[in-house]
């Protein structure tokens, strides 16, 4: 798991689609799907249920969410010092 796939975690957690999240990083969808399809084989979990309307994180996906959100924070804050 990179550090590119949690920052793509995030972000379509934050736009609820996939397709937004891939318009916003700048990637295909597809590329972007495959990618959250690793995290989730690597975590051993399923991270977002999908649905024609976008995606909504699951229970486990909440409780890893969080994890993720803070270890991007805290990179933030290291590297700004």
């Amino acid at each position: 798991m990179t550090l590119q796939q949690l920052k793509y975690v995030i972000t379509v957690a934050e736009k609820g689609s996939i397709t937004e999240a891939a318009k916003e990083l700048f990637i295909s969808q597809p590329s972007l799907s495959g990618a959250i399809k690793e995290v989730e084989s690597e975590a051993k979990i399923t991270i977002f249920n999908r649905c024609r309307a976008g995606v909504a994180l699951t229970t486990e996906g909440m409780e890893f969410s969080p994890g993720i959100m803070w270890f991007r924070w805290s990179v933030r804050y290291l590297s700004m010092g």
